[in-house]
């Protein structure tokens, strides 16, 4: 079944509210999308606009809060996630 997920920014007292969501056939693909949008924010640059305060709550149609992402302490863990998964692959070469 479809459902409705939607998506906030939270620093500190500073809270941006997503009215529109997204429609998503399980809490998994929501998260997926909103981890894509967090990449596309690193490799468009715009993530620099973020201090390491900023939050992303994913809550459904409820209002219930249902993740809760750290936007830098994921970004980082991502990052270097994917740069020792390319160590692996280049050690697996020799």
């Amino acid at each position: 079944m479809v459902e409705r997920f939607y998506f906030d920014l939270v620093s500190g007292e500073t809270v941006i509210l997503d009215n529109r969501g997204i429609e998503a056939a399980s809490l998994e693909m929501a998260v997926a999308a909103a981890e894509e949008a967090l990449h596309e924010l690193r490799d468009t640059g715009e993530v620099r606009d973020f201090d390491g305060a900023w939050t992303l709550l994913i809550r459904d149609t409820c209002g219930t809060l249902i993740r809760r992402i750290e936007i830098m302490a994921y970004l980082a863990a991502s990052y270097l996630g994917g740069i020792c998964a390319g160590w692996l692959l280049l050690l697996g070469d020799i």
